[in-house]
């Protein structure tokens, strides 16, 4: 069993051997990824191999969910009486969800 991960490209392989010729035995391959970052984040491959024939492989997709983070706030600088807008650009899986405030008050 694999315990820490580094690389999100890394090929994973197992062999199954037989107990006798006419009883297949099946295996089972685990990865942890202890303090998995979003950076870890991607496809895996699962590669099972033995002499007989070429190897299966397959394929799974790592989701790693993370809290908002805000990559940049702008404000248009707009005069008087003019629209202004403000923006927010926040980095998150799920999606994140946005609300404005001043003075401790919610914007609606």
């Amino acid at each position: 069993m694999l315990s820490h991960v580094q690389d999100p490209g890394l090929h994973i392989a197992f062999d199954a051997w037989h107990k006798s010729e006419t009883e297949p035995l099946d295996g089972e391959e685990y990865l942890d990824i202890s303090g998995i970052t979003r950076t870890q984040a991607g496809r895996y491959e699962c590669k099972a191999s033995n002499d007989v024939a070429s190897p299966d492989v397959k394929y799974v997709n790592v989701i790693v969910n993370y809290a908002p983070f805000i990559k940049d706030t702008k404000s248009s600088d707009p005069q008087v009486g003019r629209m202004g807008v403000l923006q927010c650009e926040a980095s998150a899986i799920p999606k994140p969800e946005f609300e404005w405030y001043r003075d401790d008050k919610r914007c609606v």
